[in-house]
């Protein structure tokens, strides 16, 4: 494509998408458990299994090589657990400016712009930068937004003035001081991908989860790991009601063929697609809070199961002993395939319990809800009937 062509970068995006997703469409996904993200000519390949990365790097190289598209040496990166992306440096639990991102940043806001087309140029570099001005409280007057006002404000009087890029800007005391905040407000940029208050560290998820005739239903709570450990004999939905946030609801109409399942298999179904669904995060909490050795609930894994078939249990406890089920028939095929769904978990981060019906209760009347909401399938089946 010719260099300088005004829609270049247009048409390399498109490209780029339709070959990834016509070649590999199976892994060109943001849903799954791999990720591959493209941005004009930058590809972001992501797995949690270092292996699976290397894999995807070196399919990306050789579909690119196939269509004649280079694929330089020098910007193939990784796989490290700590990358730079689009000015970014994305790390573990989270993100920040990249270090050569900052340091242009620091570089520009040494020397003060001297026209126009300056000024506009740095209130663009800091705006994307803008995640370093993160006051811990809600000040407005730390922000970036309140930061630069008076040059955003200038900039606009310029414009309506109809003045040219290259005029030249009169420094006043007040803007002086305004140029220098902005500087000393300046944080470390860092972003978590969840907020402290949401994902905090000594946090215990519980996930409960049922499966009726008309549907599969999970719920998952949040509260502290003292709390559930002190009480973990009385937990209920009851109890949870009270004590817990709820911070997910995950719901699975059967298909006519899945209604065809024995009602273990609809149980496995549901808690094995509610962990995958809920897998982001979950793992972002485990990977990035660990568990301190001080811990005194030792055995307890930070993410509790609780289900009241025996079955799915059994089943999801030896999901890690490949010798347990053989691909021979096709039920042990449906197992397999949603039991790998959970080999992302470490075995000690999860903890399975039975939990007896009536305690079961919020996720029971989640699966047994009908038309949207207006009708309920009571137990044991039957027609559903109005609420």
């Amino acid at each position: 494509m010719t260099m300088g062509f005004k829609l270049s970068s247009f048409y390399w995006a498109y490209s780029i998408h339709s070959l990834l997703s016509t070649a590999i469409p199976e892994a060109y996904c943001t849903d799954g458990p791999t990720h591959i993200l493209t941005f004009v000519d930058d590809i972001l390949a992501w797995s949690r299994f270092m292996d699976e990365c290397v894999h995807l790097k070196s399919v990306l190289v050789y579909i690119l090589e196939r269509v004649n598209a280079k694929a330089p040496i020098a910007k193939r990166k990784g796989p490290a657990r700590k990358i730079d992306y689009l000015g970014l440096t994305l790390v573990q639990g989270g993100y920040r400016v990249s270090d050569s991102t900052l340091e242009t940043l620091r570089t520009n806001l040494e020397s003060k712009p001297l026209n126009l087309r300056g000024l506009r140029t740095k209130l663009g570099l800091l705006q994307f930068c803008r995640s370093l001005w993160r006051p811990e409280r809600n000040r407005a007057d730390k922000t970036l937004s309140h930061l630069t006002a008076p040059f955003t404000s200038l900039v606009g009087s310029m414009v309506a003035a109809k003045s040219k890029k290259t005029a030249s800007l009169h420094w006043t005391a007040g803007l002086e001081k305004a140029w220098k905040a902005i500087g000393d407000n300046m944080g470390d940029a860092f972003v978590p991908f969840h907020s402290q208050l949401d994902n905090w560290d000594g946090m215990q998820l519980v996930l409960m989860s049922d499966a009726s005739p008309e549907a599969g239903a999970a719920c998952l709570w949040r509260l502290s790991r003292d709390k559930f450990a002190c009480n973990a004999d009385q937990i209920s939905a009851d109890w949870l009601a009270d004590n817990a946030q709820l911070i997910g609801v995950w719901t699975h109409k059967w298909s006519t063929y899945e209604k065809a399942y024995d009602i273990a298999d609809r149980e496995l179904y549901a808690i094995c697609h509610a962990l995958s669904h809920w897998r982001q995060l979950i793992l972002s909490f485990l990977n990035f809070h660990k568990l301190h050795s001080s811990d005194k609930h030792h055995g307890l894994g930070r993410v509790t199961v609780f289900m009241d078939s025996t079955s799915a249990l059994g089943k999801i406890e030896g999901r890690l002993n490949s010798s347990t089920y053989q691909p021979t028939t096709r039920q042990t095929k449906r197992w397999l395939s949603w039991l790998a769904d959970l080999l992302e978990y470490d075995e000690a981060d999860l903890t399975y319990r039975h939990a007896k019906g009536k305690d079961n209760s919020f996720s029971d009347l989640l699966s047994r809800l009908a038309q949207g909401g207006q009708r309920y399938v009571p137990e044991g089946g039957g027609e559903a009937f109005v609420l």
